[in-house]
């Protein structure tokens, strides 16, 4: 059979053989073959590179933007659970007049401060901010409630700092013009005059009045000024009546570090000389200073007039600038310039020249009686402001002046 199967195969293989020895080419089923070129592979290669980066990235910022938020939803329910604690602790602190206090009252008082400055937003806390504003000029048994904590060693540190940002978030609150009853601008004033009272302190065994002197600090480094302004400035003159409380506030506490930061004490010099500045640059630059205000000559004695002048004279001011500076000076001054002396009079009457030559001279003129065509592109000098310009040439003024000729 063997032999049989052998002769079968070598037939089949002779018969089907034409004598094509050639290999047949194959054929590819899937189309023509596209060459690349090294160029457009690299190309291709580093697009798909950058894809897979550019998803990586994607990966990344969701992952981070989900933490965020999670982050934030477990942070936003913490200081919901806080308001809600602090909201009975205060209402219990609030109540407690007639008790008296401990080292226990006063931690709780620490206590409370620190949850408020914890779960604290301006746009949600406002009413509680007012209420913690309350509490803190509120008087028991001689002693308002924000010196309590500074009698107690263990506590003193802690309340300092503590009440440095709280005082900051006040201020700002004094600033905004969110607050639109005077009853609470008043609290919020009365709060932060009574925080940098360094008569207050005294009780206190040492160090009473550089706590004074270091709240009154950083609040000057931190807008102090600024914020007054914006509060003074949105005060319509026609209300000063109403607003006469507030007013006289935001005065008082303008003119405040004039009175208590030691000018000699190198470690506040640099203060004193901040106070003055921001003073000149966000209080003395109001216009129509001395329309707002009532007590012109308590004012003016109180006011560092010398010191003043002097900041006034080594620094340039554009026109605008001058002509408010020059009306506020004149408006305040006038009443203290026969009480000058010589060096005092020569550098108040320098800084009301320099001042009154960058004001360009058709602005000065009276516009009813000028022919000079008026133009709404160029700078206008308010009438009331021109008013107490005029008292540069009072007859009272010029005779205080050629008094010490």
């Amino acid at each position: 059979c063997f032999p049989v199967l052998v002769l079968s195969l070598l037939f089949a293989m002779f018969n089907s053989f034409e004598g094509n020895f050639k290999t047949r080419p194959k054929i590819n089923l899937g189309g023509q073959r596209v060459q690349e070129d090294k160029s457009t592979l690299i190309k291709k290669n580093k697009e798909q590179r950058r894809e897979r980066d550019n998803e990586r990235l994607r990966q990344k910022s969701a992952i981070r933007i989900q933490a965020f938020y999670r982050g934030r939803n477990v942070a936003g329910n913490l200081r919901n659970k806080e308001r809600a604690v602090w909201d009975q602790n205060a209402e219990s602190i609030f109540r407690a007049a007639h008790t008296k206090w401990d080292v226990n009252a006063a931690a709780s008082l620490v206590e409370l401060v620190r949850s408020f400055l914890f779960f604290y937003r301006s746009t949600r806390d406002a009413q509680r901010e007012l209420c913690l504003c309350q509490i803190l000029w509120k008087k028991m048994f001689d002693v308002e409630t924000i010196f309590v904590p500074f009698y107690y060693e263990d506590l003193r540190n802690t309340w300092f700092h503590q009440l440095k940002k709280l005082l900051l978030i006040f201020i700002k609150s004094v600033g905004s013009q969110s607050i639109n009853r005077d009853h609470d601008i008043v609290d919020y004033l009365n709060t932060l005059l009574l925080a940098v009272d360094v008569n207050k302190y005294r009780q206190l065994e040492e160090g009473g009045r550089k706590i004074s002197l270091e709240l009154l600090k950083y609040l000057v480094n931190h807008g102090l000024y600024l914020e007054l302004r914006n509060r003074l400035i949105n005060l319509e003159i026609e209300n000063k009546d109403e607003n006469k409380q507030t007013i006289m506030l935001i005065i008082s506490l303008s003119l405040y570090p004039f009175q208590i930061i030691p000018t000699s004490d190198p470690d506040y010099a640099f203060a004193y000389e901040s106070s003055l500045k921001d003073f000149i640059t966000y209080i003395f630059t109001i216009p129509l200073l001395a329309d707002r205000v009532e007590a012109l000559e308590l004012l003016s004695s109180e006011m560092p007039l010398y010191d003043i002048i002097s900041v006034i004279a080594s620094n340039d001011w554009n026109a605008e600038q001058g002509s408010i500076l020059l009306s506020n000076l004149l408006a305040f001054t006038r009443l203290e310039v026969n009480k000058m002396n010589d060096s005092a009079l020569l550098a108040y009457l320098t800084v009301l020249q320099r001042l009154f030559l960058r004001i360009p001279d058709h602005l000065l003129a009276d516009r009813t009686t000028s022919n000079r065509p008026e133009s709404f592109d160029e700078p206008q000098i308010d009438p009331s402001i021109l008013k107490w310009i005029s008292v540069l040439i009072d007859d009272k003024h010029l005779g205080s002046v050629l008094a010490f000729a």
